[in-house]
């Protein structure tokens, strides 16, 4: 009797042996970058750090998140500024605290406010009618705004708004900063 052909399959000892090199080629990979990207404290004799990660390092890409707008409620005025209720930072619990928002004449600020019923409506119908249009056209249709954005000026701000205030540069630990766009919204009723 002739022996038979292995018809594809792979011998237990086979994929063994396949399996302890992939976990020794997967551990060598994994020690020699797992350092460079996810770096730790570490500490050589006398527990002295061979090597520290800095604040700015605590992420994989080796930067910190920055914080360029904020929500609150506008609970002072005054001249050019305001100061806004609000909390910065990225700690869930952090306190709210006060925030002086320094509005210039390069500041763009709009009222955001809900559309009315039957415009909407309306826009909704179309864009129903121009996605069935767009599916022979393979045309992408972009949905209608649930709100409007009215351009306004810094004096209708007021006291009690609620505001998304937005800056060119990071806030997160900032007290005094300069707004670069100001969405207002509805005003909180006290």
């Amino acid at each position: 009797m002739e022996p038979q052909a292995n018809s594809g399959q792979y011998s237990i000892v086979t994929l063994a042996i396949l399996g302890v090199l992939m976990l020794i080629l997967s551990s060598a990979i994994g020690a020699i970058l797992g350092p460079v990207l996810f770096p730790s404290e570490s500490t050589g004799a006398g527990n002295q750090p061979i090597m520290q990660s800095s604040p700015s390092s605590n992420s994989v890409f080796g930067s910190q998140v920055e914080v360029r707008t904020v929500m609150g409620s506008v609970t002072a005025i005054k001249g050019n500024s305001f100061t806004l209720h609000a909390q910065t930072s990225q700690i869930p619990n952090d306190p709210l605290s006060d925030h002086n928002v320094i509005v210039t004449s390069e500041t763009k600020i709009v009222r955001i406010t809900q559309k009315e019923k039957t415009l909407l409506q309306s826009e909704i119908a179309e864009f129903t009618k121009k996605t069935e249009e767009a599916k022979k056209t393979h045309r992408l249709v972009l949905p209608p705004e649930l709100f409007t954005r009215i351009v306004v000026s810094a004096s209708d701000v007021t006291i009690g708004d609620f505001v998304i205030v937005t800056s060119l540069e990071n806030i997160d630990a900032k007290k005094e900063f300069i707004a670069s766009e100001i969405q207002l919204s509805q005003t909180i009723k006290k």
